[in-house]
């Protein structure tokens, strides 16, 4: 059986994730608004649009120019060190473990 989903609910979070998307970059903001308006889409539809483009492109590996996207930044809550085993707080996208002299060089030596 097919899994059914409430469109206005979808409808609600593509509203709010497209205005979350559009605050990492005042362009894609105004792009985003531009494709809503020239083609009369609904926030589903926007969102829907966008993902589907960027499959039929083959383009789903291919991440976005923004430091959002940089691998490890969405992993940047409460990561483990793996010189250490504890919780940090990482400082810049891609910190592996914590910054004192300890950990930075176990870390640097096994790499």
């Amino acid at each position: 059986m097919a899994e059914e989903f409430d469109l206005k609910e979808l409808r609600k979070f593509a509203g709010k994730f497209l205005r979350w998307l559009g605050t990492l970059d005042p362009t894609w903001a105004t792009r985003i608004e531009i494709l809503r308006t020239d083609k009369k889409l609904d926030s589903l539809q926007t969102l829907g649009s966008l993902a589907a483009r960027t499959l039929e492109r083959a383009e789903h590996t291919v991440l976005a120019n923004h430091p959002f996207f940089e691998p490890g930044v969405v992993a940047m809550v409460d990561p483990v060190c793996p010189a250490c085993g504890e919780k940090f707080a990482p400082k810049y996208p891609g910190q592996r473990g914590h910054l004192n002299p300890d950990c930075s060089n176990k870390l640097n030596k096994a790499a």
